[in-house]
């Protein structure tokens, strides 16, 4: 029998495979990170300064990969319902259910 993935593993997998699609964009992430904060799970991915990208620019390419991401490879954590994305300080993007 297959051990079932939990949420937070399926997060961090999911936020790991989009860092590697932001870098084939030509965006540098620094760091991610997956944490409960009260009964939410969050997910962050922090985001290097470049000079050819605006930070705006630079979040919405973040936050368009990582929904797609999701939407087409989470298999536990749900993607229709209780999602939010947002930002997270300057340079990241945030993902968490409620």
């Amino acid at each position: 029998m297959t051990p079932e993935i939990q949420p937070e593993d399926e997060l961090a997998e999911l936020l790991e495979a989009t860092v590697d699609d932001l870098r084939q964009t030509g965006l540098e992430p620094t760091d991610l990170e997956v944490e409960y904060y009260d009964d939410e799970l969050w997910g962050y991915i922090w985001l290097a300064e470049t000079p050819e990208n605006t930070i705006d620019d630079r979040k919405k390419t973040a936050e368009n990969t990582l929904r797609s991401r999701v939407n087409s490879d989470a298999d536990v954590l749900p993607t229709t319902v209780n999602i939010n994305y947002g930002d997270t300080g300057d340079y990241g993007i945030a993902i968490w259910w409620s």
